[in-house]
């Protein structure tokens, strides 16, 4: 399954008994450390309220809630979760649709249980509630997930209808971070077909997205909102999506230590593979909630200079993306960092080709550090060969020179 292409697994607890799922969660959580973190492999339980209160699996990622009809039922729950895990509210009621804004607020994600709601709705008004909540989520910058008779016929049969196809494709479109299988994988006949056609089908209508349209019309709800405003990290990935755009760039590759930054930086929804590397196994997990993030956890030595320690964090990241086809050499990527190590730090974004074999990148380097210490008889006046000078007359030609790395790298004015 997980070569098939599945990144999140599901457990029921309405439907499995809690000795099962711990084992089931030990039996991943092995496989994991044998790939060495890499793919990560997050998980999710499924449950309602009660079960909540009673307590939860050490492993898990995700906990999806049923009867979460308004922020009261959220807050309950969160209450009973273990540190780190993201709770997301099943919108399957009218009061829960009713109260979509205090459920985003109060949530993590959202979880559309189309099934759910056809009970409550008429059928042709399905696609519109799926719409809908798809833009809110994209709009606040929540993941949301569509479920429910995605491939129903891939329960019995190996391939699905074109109806299903179709279906499957137009949730991507419509800007779904991700589709969850039920009955196609947890009873059907064709498990590991099933998550695969979803992942061909996925990938495909990935290719049909029109980016610029879609950042553009992203961009202009959000700054609708009177109280929307856009932090250092939130402009350093906006810059780095139309960067990667401008530049036909194959990945941006991002250094988090929470996730945000990457996170931030897939809501603007780029035309490329956002990378975040982690040194969290936890915010490794979390990534597979939000589309297009790939997640590559670091798992070497800490080194003592901080500049050489991303670069080794990069150039490994690199070297897995390379291996898994994302890039290849003489790609553009775009790299995004802090100047400090810490959270909350990401103000810089550099624009690389994919080196070759055996060579390494130098992005936050003391190298790229612009040097001040120059003599006097090496400074030349620019277009006055030469000519002697204590300063440069021209500070972007010194910067373009020394190959500066951020704002944060220029010294005092001259």
């Amino acid at each position: 399954m997980i070569k098939a292409g599945m990144n999140v697994l599901v457990l029921n607890m309405s439907m499995t008994s809690r000795d099962i799922c711990k084992r089931v969660i030990q039996d991943v959580r092995k496989i994991e450390e044998s790939l060495n973190f890499n793919p990560c492999i997050a998980i999710a339980m499924d449950m309602t309220a009660a079960p909540v209160r009673t307590g939860l699996f050490d492993g898990v990622d995700f906990v999806f809630t049923s009867l979460a009809e308004n922020a009261s039922f959220i807050k309950d729950a969160r209450a009973h979760l273990l540190p780190g895990m993201k709770l997301f509210a099943k919108i399957e009621t009218r009061d829960a649709f009713k109260n979509l804004d205090e459920l985003l607020l109060y949530s993590d994600g959202i979880i559309i249980r189309r099934g759910e709601l056809a009970t409550q709705y008429s059928s042709e008004k399905i696609f519109k509630l799926q719409k809908h909540i798809i833009g809110r989520c994209n709009v606040a910058e929540k993941p949301v997930f569509v479920t429910d008779q995605l491939l129903e016929t891939m329960r019995m049969k190996p391939r699905p209808t074109r109806a299903e196809t179709s279906d499957v494709a137009n949730a991507v479109l419509d800007g779904a971070d991700s589709i969850i299988l039920t009955v196609e994988t947890s009873w059907g006949k064709y498990p590991f077909d099933s998550v695969q056609v979803a992942d061909q089908i996925c990938r495909e209508a990935e290719r049909a997205i029109f980016h610029d349209a879609t950042r553009s019309e992203l961009k202009i709800c959000r700054e609708s909102r009177s109280h929307w405003k856009y932090s250092i990290k939130d402009v350093t990935g906006i810059s780095a999506v139309e960067a990667a755009a401008s530049c036909d760039a194959k990945a941006i590759l991002v250094i988090t230590t929470t996730g945000a930054s990457a996170i931030s930086i897939s809501a603007s929804r780029p035309s490329c593979s956002v990378v975040a590397i982690t040194r969290d196994v936890r915010v490794g997990r979390m990534c597979y909630a939000y589309r297009g993030l790939h997640p590559f956890v670091y798992t070497g030595e800490t080194l003592d200079d901080w500049s050489e320690d991303m670069d080794m964090r990069i150039n490994a990241a690199m070297e897995a993306i390379k291996h898994r086809k994302i890039v290849q050499t003489g790609d553009n990527v775009v790299i995004v960092t802090g100047t400090g190590a810490g959270k909350g730090s990401t103000n810089t974004m550099q624009i690389f080709s994919v080196p070759g074999e055996k060579k390494q990148l130098r992005v936050v380097s003391s190298t790229h550090i612009l040097r001040t210490d120059r003599k006097e008889e090496d400074i030349t006046a620019m277009g006055e060969p030469g000519l002697e000078q204590t300063k440069p007359r021209s500070l972007f030609r010194t910067m373009a020179q020394n190959k500066f790395c951020s704002i944060f790298d220029l010294p005092a004015p001259l």
